[in-house]
C-alpha cells in the first residue's frame, strides 16, 4: 500500500468548515425537518417542572445534545460520521427510559467507575440497554420495540461499529494502472444528496429519541394524542424522502 497525498488535519477542517459555512446562505432541503424537531424538544419536551431525577435528566439531555453533534456532523459533509454518534444518542436515551422503570438503576449507573463490582454491575445493567428498553416498549406498545431494535441494527451496520458498510460505501470506484488506485471521499459537497439523506438518518433517530424521552418525562400533550405530532413528523420525514427518490 503506497499514501499519496494523504490530507492532513488542516486540509479536513478547511473543507468542512467550508461546506458548514455554504449550508448557511444554502440550507439543505431536510432543514425545516430539522427545525421542526428541534422545537419539539425546546418547546414542549424540555420545558417546565419535571418529576424525574438528576440521572435521568442527564442521559436525556446527552442524548439529544449528541444528536444536534450527529446533525452537525452531516452538515460538515462527513455523512458518514454521523452514525457512531447517533448510536450512543440513542443509548443514552434508552438508558434514561431504563431508569425511569427502575430508579435503583441510577445508583449504578452513577457509580460505574468506583470498581471493577461496579463496573460489571453497570455493564449487566445497560450494556444491552437498546434491546433491554425495547422489550420493556413492546409491552406497553406493542411494535415500537422492534422498530427501535430495527433502527439500532442500522446505526451499528452503517458506521456505529466499523462495519463494512461504514466504509466501503465511501470509496470511489477503483482506478486500474500499473497498480490499484484507490481514494476515500468522506465529505460531500454542500446541499448534496449524501449530505440530505444523512440528515433524514438523524432526523430518524431523533424522532425516536423524543418518543422514549417524551415517555421518560411524561409529557402529556405529545403521548396524549397518541403520538399524533410525532406521527407527523415520520410522515415530514417520508415525504422529504420521496422527494429525493
Amino acid at each position: 500500500m503506497k499514501y499519496v497525498n494523504h490530507p492532513t488535519m488542516s486540509d479536513y477542517l478547511t473543507a468542512t468548515d467550508s461546506i458548514y459555512a455554504a449550508h448557511k446562505t444554502n440550507p439543505p432541503l431536510t432543514m425545516p425537518l430539522v427545525h421542526a424537531l428541534d422545537a419539539l424538544f425546546s418547546k414542549e419536551i424540555f420545558v417546565g417542572e419535571r418529576d424525574i431525577g438528576p440521572v435521568i435528566h442527564l442521559l436525556a439531555s446527552n442524548a439529544v445534545e449528541l444528536l444536534f453533534n450527529a446533525i452537525k456532523q452531516a452538515l460538515s459533509g462527513h455523512t458518514s460520521a454521523i452514525f457512531p454518534v447517533l448510536k450512543p444518542a440513542l443509548e443514552s436515551a434508552c438508558c434514561a427510559y431504563l431508569i425511569s422503570k427502575d430508579n435503583s438503576l441510577a445508583a449504578i449507573w452513577v457509580n460505574r467507575h468506583v470498581n471493577k463490582a461496579a463496573s460489571k454491575a453497570s455493564r449487566d445493567a445497560f450494556g444491552r440497554a437498546v434491546h433491554c428498553a425495547a422489550e420493556k416498549l413492546d409491552s406497553d406498545l406493542q411494535g415500537t420495540g422492534s422498530l427501535l431494535k430495527e433502527l439500532y441494527q442500522t446505526l451499528i451496520d452503517k458506521g456505529g461499529h466499523p462495519n463494512p458498510e461504514g466504509i466501503l460505501p465511501y470509496i470511489s470506484t477503483p482506478e486500474w494502472g500499473d497498480d490499484l488506485i484507490l481514494k476515500t471521499e468522506a465529505l460531500h459537497q454542500a446541499n448534496s444528496r449524501q449530505i440530505n439523506w444523512a440528515i433524514l438518518n438523524c432526523c430518524a433517530v431523533g424522532i425516536r429519541i423524543a418518543f422514549i424521552i417524551s415517555l421518560v418525562l411524561r409529557v402529556e400533550p405529545l403521548l396524549r394524542d397518541g403520538c399524533a405530532r410525532l406521527d407527523a413528523l415520520v410522515n415530514l420525514a417520508d415525504e422529504y424522502g420521496s422527494r429525493m427518490g
